[in-house]
């Protein structure tokens, strides 16, 4: 499959700045899995919604109205999460569509993918040991070519 080039948006505002450089689809990130304006204004684009539920503690799914298509993110809202705090053999991957892995290293969204994940979201850097909040729980180039390595080995064991 190849990459779809998506953003998270924080505010409906900026929606229109990513629709003028051709989002295909959009990421809601945990924060603002509530937040009823922007999700309302990323339904009236009609693109394909992938909702983390990080902070979401509501029964079920959150409903998106008008949302042409959503898929759901299972997610643990801790930068970085501990493998412990992730509680992946809980996670039933026939609902939810994958993972938005904040862990360090590759091991939780290789059992993601092991279990059943479609989709594993993690945020990317140039260099993990970089000053901010995002780094460490992020995977370089390295580790992306390892993870796509991984994925295409999985398929074909599963076969």
């Amino acid at each position: 499959m190849a990459p779809l080039f998506m953003a998270s948006v924080f505010d409906a505002e900026r929606v229109d700045w990513l629709e003028a450089v051709g989002v295909r689809r959009y990421k809601v990130a945990s924060r603002s899995v509530r937040d009823e304006p922007l999700l309302a204004r990323l339904a009236q684009t009609g693109k394909p919604l992938l909702v983390s539920l990080g902070m979401w503690n509501g029964d079920g799914f959150p409903a998106i109205p008008g949302a042409a298509a959503v898929e759901y993110l299972y997610c643990v809202s801790e930068y970085p999460t501990p493998l412990d705090h992730l509680h992946l053999a809980q996670c039933d991957f026939s609902r939810y569509a994958g993972l938005s892995d904040h862990s360090v290293g590759l091991t939780a969204s290789m059992a993601a993918l092991a279990m059943g994940a479609r989709i594993v979201e993690k945020h990317f850097t140039l260099d993990t040991s970089m000053y901010g909040p995002d780094h460490e729980g992020s995977m370089a180039p390295g580790e992306l070519e390892r993870l796509v390595q991984f994925r295409n080995e999985l398929r074909i064991c599963l076969k």
